[in-house]
């Protein structure tokens, strides 16, 4: 046998049936075709299977593209402002706002009613103040103040929201994990026609009413997660606290089925999710 500037005497078995090859250790030992070893081979299968994941994951959100596009997303499920009887509506007078803060003002409205959040109206029952807060990024966010009037006057949903213990014991066992974040989360889901009309906000360019649900409305922690919980009902691997998803699987294989379902509920719902 002539074999990488070796030859060598090795014996050579002839079989009557018609298969495969087989090289035995007599041969692969003598011709040094052992140096390989098992742990190189293991590493060699771990780099593997992490392009496989890979792969597969990237595949997974291609399928679910739709779910990652810009823009806000719209829940098939509308939520409803219950209001205390005998309820006085109250109208507050738009805050001065600095002069140095108008146009970014003015630039995020028109931003808002350009994606349905907000509609411009010209008489109201209920309005509420506006309060600017900036962001670390040195944008600003116009946050309605609701504890003027609105928040005192609403019959707040008990829905309980989850307890940590509760969210360990889904997650416990899980080797992989995924956290879903959610792009304005609440201004995803749509109120009712007559929810709409109490959540209106006075500004310096007028009153705004809100079609979608509004950070700041003391019933919105529990009427999301009323819906987060019915869109990821009986999904396993799965925990939900307002608008964080977790994700796990005790293996990877797991981990993207789970995730796979998570994000079917997600397009089927509406939602839209940041990549």
């Amino acid at each position: 046998v002539n074999y990488n500037d070796q030859e060598l005497d090795l014996q050579l078995i002839v079989g009557n049936e018609n298969c495969n090859n087989i090289l035995g250790r007599n041969w692969i030992n003598a011709l040094h075709l052992n140096e390989t070893t098992l742990d190189e081979l293991i590493n060699n299968n771990k780099v593997l299977n992490v392009n496989s994941k890979i792969t597969n994951l990237k595949h997974l959100i291609h399928t679910y593209n739709d779910i990652f596009k810009e823009g806000l997303g719209c829940c098939k499920m509308k939520a409803h402002l219950y209001v205390k009887s005998g309820v006085i509506p109250k109208f507050h007078k738009p805050r001065s706002l600095p002069f140095a803060y108008r146009q970014v003002v003015e630039t995020n409205l028109n931003r808002l009613v350009h994606e349905g959040v907000l509609t411009l109206v010209n008489v109201a029952k209920w309005a509420a103040p506006i309060v600017i807060v900036p962001k670390p990024n040195g944008k600003v966010r116009i946050c309605a103040d609701f504890s003027t009037g609105v928040n005192q006057s609403l019959d707040i949903d008990q829905y309980p929201l989850p307890k940590p213990n509760d969210l360990f014991v889904v997650l416990n066992g899980g080797t992989k994990f995924s956290k879903i974040d959610f792009s304005e989360a609440y201004l995803q889901v749509e109120l009712d026609e007559e929810s709409k009309e109490l959540v209106i906000i006075n500004t310096h360019k007028g009153l705004f009413k809100f079609n979608r649900l509004p950070f700041g409305i003391a019933s919105a922690p529990s009427i999301f997660q009323k819906i987060m919980d019915q869109m990821l009902s009986g999904l396993e691997g799965t925990v939900c606290y307002l608008d964080d998803i977790i994700v796990t699987g005790k293996t990877e294989i797991e981990h993207l089925n789970n995730l796979n379902k998570v994000f079917s509920r997600i397009k089927e719902y509406g939602f839209h999710i940041n990549q």
